[in-house]
């Protein structure tokens, strides 16, 4: 826990866990993948268009699917 501001304790935050775990496994699986499919998937899945997804990074790709 890291303190923000001035708190005494620090911050607390309510996580899903069962979305919690979704998220981890499918970020595992992600990152398995190269750029090339990241793009294929992103472009099939979120609709971005080929000229943006050309210019995103693997954890930019992989952040917007976990969206």
């Amino acid at each position: 826990v890291f303190p923000s501001d001035k708190q005494k304790y620090g911050d607390t935050f309510l996580v899903n866990i069962n979305k919690f775990r979704e998220l981890v496994e499918k970020m595992e699986y992600l990152e398995t993948l190269d750029i090339n499919q990241l793009r294929s998937m992103a472009k099939s899945t979120l609709g971005i268009p080929h000229k943006n997804i050309m210019k995103m990074k693997k954890e930019e790709i992989i952040a917007e699917l976990l969206k």
